[in-house]
């Protein structure tokens, strides 16, 4: 089953954010879209994040076209690294401020 396939990467996530509890480290998830689209294991992996209450960034909320990818290339070109970097700045500004928490 997909959560069978799931579970050694959901397993690895909660140790990951135990560990950041237990030290006092803030854990920010940045989710980079492939260029293909998001599959049903992505899909499931954010309602995994969303059920976790962690501190999820999901860049597919920006719609990125050909234009932002290098061409016959699944990278972000400049255009798509500032589309990111849009979502991005804040999103670490926000958990240096729960850091302060």
């Amino acid at each position: 089953s997909l959560q069978e396939v799931m579970r050694p990467t959901t397993d690895a996530i909660v140790k990951l954010k135990n560990y950041c509890e237990s030290e006092g480290i803030v854990l920010g998830v940045v989710i980079i879209p492939p260029r293909s689209g998001k599959t049903i294991f992505d899909e499931r992996l954010n309602v995994f994040f969303q059920d976790a209450k962690m501190n999820v960034l999901d860049l597919d909320a920006r719609e990125y076209d050909k234009q932002d990818f290098f061409p016959g290339d699944g990278h972000w070109n400049e255009k798509g690294h500032e589309k990111a970097s849009e979502l991005l700045v804040p999103f670490v500004r926000g958990l240096l401020d729960k850091r302060q928490e």
